[in-house]
């Protein structure tokens, strides 16, 4: 018996030039005991990305996440940040997080990432998106003797014919 929930609220203020929006997320996946019964959930086919933290330390499975962000969108420009509380849902699960396999005993705290993205559009064409992510571990990670907070920055450029 394996299941997963989701649950997305947020509002856009439309009436302003730049349309700020507030944003807070709930991400729950099964993960799995040892008591013989297979109870991790496993999505298939989904892509994770952006869903969990832009790092994609993790997906959707034995993990909890709760998150929230604020975002603005002017005329050409976007800008987004983003906080995610990473957790396990069985801290004894073999599959663990982020590659890091479970152990009795292990904190539930997987970590904290914090995105923060800007986008521009050129034209109809082009488009460029910066980003950078931090991911400062928790108490799991830290007990599997993973203590540096991991960096990612990126620049990214779409070209539309």
């Amino acid at each position: 018996f394996a299941y997963a929930a989701h649950a997305k609220a947020g509002y856009t203020w439309k009436n302003s030039a730049i349309k700020p929006r507030l944003g807070f997320e709930g991400n729950y996946a099964s993960g799995d005991t040892t008591g013989g019964k297979y109870t991790r959930f496993n999505n298939l086919f989904g892509t994770e990305h952006d869903k969990y933290g832009l790092m994609d330390v993790s997906v959707w499975s034995n993990l909890i996440d709760g998150s929230g962000g604020i975002s603005i969108n002017p005329e050409n420009w976007t800008a987004s940040l983003d906080y995610h509380l990473l957790m396990v849902a069985n801290d004894t699960d073999v599959f663990g997080f982020g590659g890091v396999a479970g152990a009795a005993g292990r904190r539930d705290l997987a970590g904290h990432e914090i995105d923060a993205t800007v986008g521009h559009t050129i034209n109809d064409y082009a488009k460029l998106l910066f980003g950078y992510s931090l991911l400062i571990p928790g108490g799991f990670l830290r007990d599997a003797g993973i203590t540096t907070t991991s960096h990612f920055g990126y620049l990214q450029a779409t070209a539309s014919f």
